[in-house]
C-alpha cells in the first residue's frame, strides 16, 4: 500500500488513496503503470489519468481504430504554435481531431522544456480521445493538461525542426533522459536483505538507443514519450532523479521502478 501511495498520490490520506484506487478499478486502469494518479490543486485532491490510461480506456471500448501521427504547426521563425491529433472510432464516418495550442498549455517545467513536441502532442491526443470516447473519458484530464493549473509560469515556444526540413538534426541530447556517469556506486545490501536491481543498466540501454542516429527519429520520439510518462508518474524531472529515488527507497520501490524501465526497454527492443 505504501508503494502505491508513493506512486499514485504521495501525500494522500488513507481515504483519498482509497478514492483513487476505487476510480482506477472502475476504469480498469493499473496505477502502478502510471495510468492513473492524483495530486493537489488548491489543497484539493484531483485525479489525473495518464495518456497511456486514455489509450487503454479507448481500447477497452473495442471501437478504437488508431490515430494519425501528430501534426505540428510552427510560425515563420520555426517556433512551435500547436499540435493536432486525429483519432478514429469504428462506426464514425470520419476521424475526430483536436488541436492543442502551445500558449494555452506549456509551462516552465523540465518535461515541457526538454520534450516540447512530445508534451504538446500528448495534450492534443488527450483532447481528441476525450472527444471520440466521452463515455469513458469525460471529466478526466491528463497530467500534461493539468500543468497549466498547477504551474503558473508559462514557457516561451521553442524553435522546432519538423520532419522533412533540410536542417533537421538527429540524435540531439535530451536532458530529461540523461544519467550522469559519475553517479556513485550503490552500497551492497546487508545480509538477508533483498538486493536492489541495477537501475543504471536499464537506463544505459535506453540512452544507447536514443543516441543511435541510425534509428528513425519517430521511433526515438516514441521512446521519449514513454520516458516522459514514466518521469511524470514518479513525479521526478530526470532519470537521474528516478535512479536516485530507486536507490534511496525500499527494495519493493526499486523493483517497481525497474519494472517500469523494463517496459521502456521492451519498447526499444521492439522498434525496427
Amino acid at each position: 500500500m505504501e508503494v502505491l501511495r508513493k506512486v499514485v498520490f504521495p501525500d494522500a490520506t488513507d481515504v483519498e488513496l482509497r478514492m483513487v484506487l476505487s476510480m482506477a478499478k472502475q476504469l480498469d486502469l493499473d496505477p502502478r503503470r502510471g495510468q492513473i494518479r492524483a495530486f493537489r490543486v488548491g489543497g484539493r485532491p484531483v485525479i489525473s489519468v495518464g495518456i497511456d490510461g486514455y489509450r487503454v480506456i479507448a481500447e477497452h471500448t473495442g471501437e478504437y481504430d488508431g490515430q494519425d501521427p501528430p501534426k505540428l504547426e510552427t510560425a515563420a521563425d520555426g517556433k512551435l504554435i500547436s499540435a493536432t491529433v486525429t483519432v478514429y472510432r469504428r462506426g464514425m464516418g470520419r476521424g475526430v481531431s483536436a488541436t492543442a495550442w502551445w500558449d494555452e498549455y506549456a509551462r516552465d517545467t523540465p518535461p515541457w522544456r526538454n520534450m516540447p513536441r512530445v508534451m504538446l502532442s500528448k495534450v492534443a491526443e488527450a483532447l481528441a480521445l476525450r472527444k471520440a470516447f466521452p463515455r469513458g473519458l469525460s471529466g478526466t484530464y491528463t497530467p500534461e493538461e493539468m500543468d497549466q493549473a498547477t504551474h503558473a509560469t508559462p514557457l516561451s515556444p521553442p524553435r522546432v525542426e519538423l520532419p522533412g526540413e533540410a536542417t533537421r538534426r538527429r540524435g540531439r541530447p535530451r536532458q530529461a533522459v540523461t544519467v550522469q556517469p559519475s553517479a556513485p556506486e550503490p552500497e551492497p545490501p546487508a545480509q538477508g536483505e533483498t538486493p536492489l536491481p541495477d537501475i543504471r543498466a536499464w537506463v544505459d540501454e535506453i540512452r544507447a538507443y536514443l543516441g543511435d542516429t541510425s534509428i528513425p527519429q519517430t521511433h526515438r520520439d516514441r521512446v521519449l514519450s514513454r520516458m516522459g510518462d514514466l518521469l511524470s508518474t514518479w513525479a521526478v524531472p530526470t532519470v537521474d532523479d528516478l535512479a536516485a529515488l530507486a536507490g534511496k527507497g525500499s527494495a519493493e520501490l526499486a523493483h517497481a521502478i525497474e519494472s517500469d524501465l523494463r517496459g521502456v526497454v521492451a519498447l526499444t527492443r521492439g522498434s525496427p
